[in-house]
């Protein structure tokens, strides 16, 4: 499934999400963005929220990409309670 995704490039356009993050904005939205992470710089996220409103990054030291990496996995979990906390009120 992964290289089907990649193959199609990711079923966006070049630039597409950063474009059109602004209807993002009646969804909240938590990033969890490791420090060290190489696949995914912790630029693009940064990127993201500031075009996504409502939406916030929250940055692990000391972690890359892998849900493994120290402190991603608790980030994870707590930003997943957190949304569940703002959606149930």
């Amino acid at each position: 499934m992964e290289a089907h995704y990649f193959q199609n490039h990711c079923f966006m356009k070049p630039n597409e999400l950063l474009a059109e993050a602004g209807k993002l904005e009646p969804i909240p939205g938590i990033m969890v963005q490791g420090r060290y992470d190489l696949l995914c710089p912790p630029a693009t996220s940064h990127a993201l929220a500031a075009l996504w409103p409502g939406s916030e990054v929250r940055c692990v030291e000391g972690a890359g990409h892998s849900l493994y990496d120290p402190g991603i996995r608790n980030a994870v979990m707590k930003a997943i309670a957190d949304m569940a906390s703002k959606i149930t009120g």
